[in-house]
């Protein structure tokens, strides 16, 4: 029985990267090129080797984690309020207006992303 000696498998032949492309840039490509890929969050090679493959990207909004956060509260918001609801509790003035900002923010979510492109 042959001993294992741990680490990655091997990779299969078709999939294994061996080919190798020398490509000269300008300091103005370059920096574009490592600009785009950071913006994307994404090694400058795989960049590279998605674009080569006509990738298109689309761009990270750099609202988003704020967005999210926020979507995260507005969902604790409706996650307490059903909870109360679900106890008995009638919708007195707070629950409605929580309600209520909640559903304008949610408007304003759909418009922002809607009208993105």
């Amino acid at each position: 029985m042959k001993k294992n000696k741990g680490g990655r498998p091997p990779k299969e032949a078709e999939k294994k990267r061996n080919k190798r492309v020398f490509v000269n840039f300008t300091t103005e490509e370059h920096k574009r090129a490592l600009e785009k890929a950071k913006r994307l969050k994404m090694p400058l090679s795989a960049f590279l080797r998605a674009s080569a493959e006509g990738a298109q990207f689309k761009e990270v909004d750099t609202m988003t984690p704020e967005l999210l956060r926020l979507m995260a509260i507005t969902a604790n918001n409706f996650n307490q309020i059903a909870k109360r609801l679900n106890q008995g509790q009638q919708p007195d003035d707070n629950i409605l207006r929580v309600l209520r900002a909640s559903s304008q923010y949610i408007e304003q979510l759909k418009d922002h992303f809607l009208n993105q492109d």
